[in-house]
């Protein structure tokens, strides 16, 4: 199923001139697809994810992140050797600090063993376990979500039909947060007045609960990020079986247009500066 699209349908209609719901299912594979060709692209993505890494430390006070963090609920070091990480548990701002400072996201962090911090890290592999809230966001805040006027309920963790108490807001493709749980919505219906969102429960590392009446919150991503995806995925649309013409016409009358590596190169300069290097 898709998950993690950076528009969506209703943006991706809105641009192809399209209507009803016949093509949803096309449309949320073409926005996947799009998405995830931007994130490997980029080498980082830009949706919020609650994971567990394990890395080595550093030889230098500041240790480069293998991925883009917004926030850090634990930090702890195996300095035991024993792989339960259990000897030390950091403390962010007194044992680290999250950097760069004031901007999202973080891509390094600093030890403050020589600034009053109780630890200083070993270079062992694997020393360090971080469990945080990992991707790139919005790049201007540690929790990407925009609030929405609504609110929504469901009744048991494993339920997929969310009640929204307005219909307008919520639409297909939506990356949702309630509460600490993320929901992606497959599809939105308002029958006799009532809006129910069919969602996936408990995606990107988040677990999955009740809600009655909670607030409802929509994933942010970078306006050219959106825009990407939307160009992206109405390409896929229009030129599908047609990417490799570099001309075409009738007759005397010819026309050349981009070609796959032509628009491919001009794509780039579109999410071009999100590019994240990867140092070998």
């Amino acid at each position: 199923m898709a998950i993690n699209l950076y528009a969506t349908v209703d943006d991706l209609k809105t641009r192809l001139g399209l209507s009803g719901t016949s093509s949803d299912a096309l449309l949320l594979d073409l926005l996947e697809a799009a998405s995830r060709a931007i994130d490997d692209d980029c080498h980082r993505h830009f949706f919020s994810e609650t994971a567990t890494r394990y890395f080595a430390g550093s030889k230098s006070a500041y240790l480069l992140l293998p991925d883009d963090l917004l926030s850090v609920t634990t930090l702890a070091a195996d300095s035991g050797g024993d792989r339960t990480w259990t000897g030390e548990t950091w403390t962010e701002g007194t044992d680290f600090q999250m950097w760069p400072d004031g901007v999202w996201p973080k891509t390094q962090l600093r030890e403050l063993g020589d600034y009053g911090g109780s630890y200083s890290w070993s270079a062992d592999a694997e020393y360090l376990k971080l469990v945080g809230v990992w991707g790139y966001g919005d790049g201007e805040r540690a929790a990407p979500w925009d609030a929405t006027p609504i609110t929504a309920t469901v009744a048991t963790a494993d339920g997929t039909a969310l009640t929204l108490s307005a219909a307008g807001t919520v639409e297909v493709g939506h990356t949702l947060r309630i509460g600490t749980e993320q929901m992606f919505v497959s599809a939105v219906a308002t029958v006799a007045s009532v809006t129910t969102a069919t969602v996936q429960r408990g995606v990107n590392g988040t677990t999955a609960a009740a809600h009655t009446a909670a607030a409802v919150f929509t994933a942010a991503y970078p306006p050219r990020i959106r825009q990407a995806a939307m160009v992206l995925s109405a390409r896929y649309y229009r030129q599908a079986g047609s990417e490799l013409f570099e001309s075409e016409g009738m007759g005397q009358y010819r026309y050349k247009r981009f070609s796959s590596a032509a628009e491919s190169d001009r794509d780039r300069f579109m999410w071009f500066p999100y590019r994240r290097v990867r140092l070998s």
